[in-house]
């Protein structure tokens, strides 16, 4: 009997390995999963792009903590909640590529690979997957970007577990331990999505795609393994709340892949990720990545008071920072709750003061009390004459400047977001932008140009109207171009909308950070005390201060302004001294991104022009030699008719001509392309200054580009038959 059953094991194990040679999959995995053995699954997080103002690459260098300097402003949290998702035989280690690298011992010792990644991860997330297929791993996709671009994903070896992993995660893990998984699990809310995976990876028994009406229940979802983390490696932890957001932004993906509507974590999951993050020996700063924390304000303040209950027992461990509203300033309740619950800074998506633009990217929730105050509702927006438009965006732009400083005066640091370049933009929404940036007291503030991302209904609009003309990697701050076709459609010029958006990027965070620094003071001045958090200058503060006038000196345009900034808060705001340290910072790493990204913009800029001034030049040349020889097959046809004696002298006459304009056309191809390459060499030495290591990839491919230009792809593809 024993042998039997052995024979028949062996020969099920033969047809599984069959199987997944067949369909490419790792068998040693299967058979691991199948049986109960131990697995190794390697969590890796993906590189963020750098050179942005979120990744604060120039100010980390500044914090210390104790042994390490941080390398990352947060982890991602998806991959530290799934573990908790796996049997007990999967042993986990977690690798964030934006800390450490990918190690080849770490592959080795991997049987699965787990990744999560966002759009902006879509180059790393290549990456990863190149090397995990050099050997033979499993790999497994997850979150936003591959949900809502998998067919931008390298295949191989991977396995897409797609949507909320509450509805996936549990499936794909039932067929592994039947040691047949598929190739996708994804549980899509809009049949169109449905159509497109089934295109993408067919119908049959190899795919799990259902449509679903229903999100996940987040009662299911595991506790934070927050002990994966070398976490003096960053400058702080993430936890979440709530999932979904009600708002109708079209711009944003969140209803399509979280839902229309704020999904709360119960009180007793959130207190015991704060305690796991508490017995990690985390303290600091910790962010709330929700996509709406305050959707529904009876449960936001609700979770809030817990919060704030476990804070005042633990002594206020944490620092809290989320995603709130203009309207946050008009509701006392919430602002004390958020503020008990310790929270010390909020974002908030202005996105524009302009009304029209407001109403076309469906931001309804920031017009709200304007709207009430003025006896109007949103769908008047579109009826506006100019001049009552103007009046409201102003009237807008004085709203949002005025909650600013409520917030402020509560004690909670405002940062802003905002977009220019919608349709309905005027050319004054660069003036109103710098306004409310600057009176309303606000440092951190991320302007970028609006680009359209999959996933969104605004891709979809763009979409049916023929407007798409590339995709965007995410990251829309500090780029100067846009992925769809505006000309024809909106109020401002392609060349308007970029000299703007420039001039509003120069003004904030200017050469000698004039305009940020008195822009901080303001904040400095408004920012009211909050008695959870205290704001004094401990050890840490005084480090960065020293590493900061180190690094900062004593010469550069705008040492003189902050030593007198600096002075001002230490005399005038002694308690608020660690916060102006801190902004000192911030600008440092602000202006460094926004001038590498401006002198990027200009060596672009600088090479098109030269580069079109070339090859217009180079044309013109090409079509004088092609004229010639067009005159000299006429000339050839008019002998040929008449005396051949005279066709031979003419040919002989005309054959040195062709060939010497030849021969003087690429000697002027050399002598121009060397010409050229030279004035892009000394525009880089001079101009780019401090960012030539950033920028010296595009540089390098631009040469290349230059000296790839042949005669032929001219024009110049002459062949002269006289066979007849």
């Amino acid at each position: 009997m024993p042998k039997t059953t052995g024979k028949r094991d062996m020969e099920n194990r033969n047809q599984l390995m069959i199987q997944h040679i067949e369909n490419d999959l790792p068998f040693a995995i299967i058979d691991k999963a199948k049986y109960g053995q131990r697995i190794n699954a390697l969590l890796v997080y993906p590189k963020n792009p750098s050179g942005t103002y979120w990744g604060f690459e120039h100010a980390l260098p500044f914090i210390r903590k104790p042994m390490e300097k941080p390398k990352s402003t947060m982890p991602g949290l998806a991959l530290l909640t799934i573990p908790n998702f796996f049997p007990e035989n999967f042993h986990f280690k977690y690798i964030d590529l934006n800390i450490e690298s990918l190690k080849e011992e770490d592959i080795e010792w991997s049987d699965i690979i787990l990744t999560s990644s966002m759009i902006v991860n879509k180059e790393s997330i290549e990456g990863i997957a190149q090397r995990v297929d050099q050997y033979n791993k499993m790999i497994v996709y997850g979150g936003p970007f591959p949900t809502e671009n998998f067919d931008e994903i390298h295949y191989g070896n991977g396995i897409f577990v797609l949507n909320e992993a509450e509805l996936t995660l549990s499936l794909f893990l039932e067929d592994l331990k039947k040691g047949m998984p598929k190739r996708v699990y994804a549980r899509p809310s809009s049949e169109t999505q449905r159509q497109d995976l089934i295109r993408k990876f067919g119908s049959g028994t190899d795919t799990d795609i259902e449509l679903t009406k229903t999100w996940a229940d987040l009662k299911q979802t595991p506790r934070v393994r927050y002990d994966l983390l070398k976490l003096n490696r960053y400058h702080s932890m993430i936890i979440q709340l709530s999932r979904g957001c009600p708002m109708g932004c079209n711009f944003c993906g969140v209803r399509k892949l979280n839902g229309g509507m704020t999904r709360y974590y119960p009180v007793d999951i959130v207190l015991e990720n704060l305690d796991a993050l508490f017995e990690s020996g985390w303290r600091g700063s910790l962010f709330v990545a929700d996509d709406n924390t305050i959707g529904n304000y009876g449960q936001a303040n609700k979770i809030f008071k817990a919060i704030a209950q476990w804070q005042k027992k633990h002594k206020y461990p944490f620092q809290l920072g989320t995603e709130i509203s203009v309207n946050f300033a008009s509701n006392p309740e919430m602002l004390d709750g958020y503020r008990e619950a310790g929270g010390t800074f909020g974002f908030i998506g202005i996105e524009t003061p302009n009304v029209k633009s407001l109403y076309e990217c469906g931001k309804q929730i920031n017009l709200k009390e304007l709207l009430k105050r003025e006896g109007m509702s949103f769908k008047d927006v579109p009826t506006l004459t100019e001049e009552q438009e103007r009046d409201l965006s102003n009237k807008q732009t004085a709203q949002i400047i005025s909650c600013t400083h409520k917030i402020q005066n509560a004690g909670i640091e405002v940062f802003y977001g905002l977009i220019v370049g919608f349709d309905n933009d005027p050319l004054e929404t660069f003036d109103r932008q710098i306004k409310i940036i600057q009176e309303g007291g606000v440092p951190v503030a991320m302007i970028g140009l609006l680009c359209v991302l999959k996933g969104t209904s605004f891709y979809d609009q763009l979409s049916e109207q023929g407007r798409l003309k590339g995709e965007i990697g995410g990251v829309n701050t500090h780029s100067f171009t846009t992925n769809y076709v505006r000309e024809g459609f909106a109020k401002l010029s392609d060349c308007d909308l970029k000299e703007g958006y420039r001039r509003v990027l120069n003004t904030l965070y200017d050469n000698n950070l004039s305009h940020y620094l008195a822009r901080s003071q303001i904040l400095l001045n408004n920012l009211g005390e909050n008695k959870n958090f205290s704001r004094a200058v401990g050890l840490a503060e005084l480090s960065a201060l020293v590493r900061a006038f180190v690094k900062l000196g004593t010469r550069k345009p705008y040492s003189k302004k902050l030593r007198r900034f600096l002075w001002y808060n230490l005399c005038h705001h002694p308690k608020k001294f660690a916060e102006a340290v801190r902004l000192v910072i911030y600008g440092y790493h602000f202006r460094k991104i926004t001038q590498r990204s401006v002198m990027k913009d200009d060596l672009l800029d600088y090479v098109i022009t030269e580069h079109h001034s070339f090859i217009n030049e180079l044309q013109e040349r090409v079509t004088n030699v092609l004229g010639q020889i067009a005159g000299y097959s006429d000339g050839i046809r008019e002998y040929l008719s008449e005396d051949n004696n005279r066709f031979i002298a003419f040919m002989e006459e005309k054959t040195d001509e062709i060939l010497a304009s030849g021969s003087d056309l690429q000697k002027y191809l050399k002598l121009e392309k060397e010409k050229l390459v030279m004035n892009i060499k000394e525009f880089f030495t001079k101009k780019t200054r401090f960012y030539r290591k950033e920028m010296r990839q595009s540089y390098r491919i631009l040469l290349d580009r230059i000296e790839a230009i042949e005669l032929k792809s001219l024009g110049l593809n002459v062949n002269l038959d006289l066979s007849c």
